[in-house]
């Protein structure tokens, strides 16, 4: 039987086909008579590369991967990182989109000739200016 735990995924993309896992236990603690939270890092083989930071995983144990690697992802439990950063694309995306619209709104009344467009070199951002 290998160890496994379950843990969260708090650091990514930082090094190749690794992700760094933290793992909390729960330990009753004789001297304070009450529950302590013990947690430990883990450095973690992604083959893939597919976990992103906030996603909940379950780790197993494997052969020394490198010096500081004994783990591998078994399976992704829970996925909030990945649907967060779903999220952050798509309202990029979406924010682009509105400039874009903006920006040809901008240009299509210049050429009409109600506005004319002046590009500030310090910040390139495009304001309408009144003729």
């Amino acid at each position: 039987m290998r160890q496994n735990f379950l843990g969260v995924v708090v650091s990514h993309g930082k090094m190749a086909k690794t992700v760094k896992v933290r793992v909390q236990q729960p330990v009753f603690s004789q001297r304070y008579n009450r529950l302590i939270t013990n947690r430990k890092d883990y450095l973690v083989h992604d083959e893939a590369e597919v976990c992103r930071e906030g996603d909940i995983v379950r780790i197993e144990s494997t052969r020394p991967l490198s010096a500081r690697k004994f783990f591998a992802i078994a399976e992704i439990k829970n996925d909030k990182g990945q649907k967060l950063e779903q999220f952050e694309k798509q309202s990029k995306f979406q924010e682009e989109k509105q400039a874009n619209e903006s920006l040809l709104e901008l240009k299509r009344l210049c050429d009409l000739g109600d506005l004319q467009a002046q590009v500030s070199p310090a910040t390139e951002k495009i304001t309408p200016k009144q003729i």
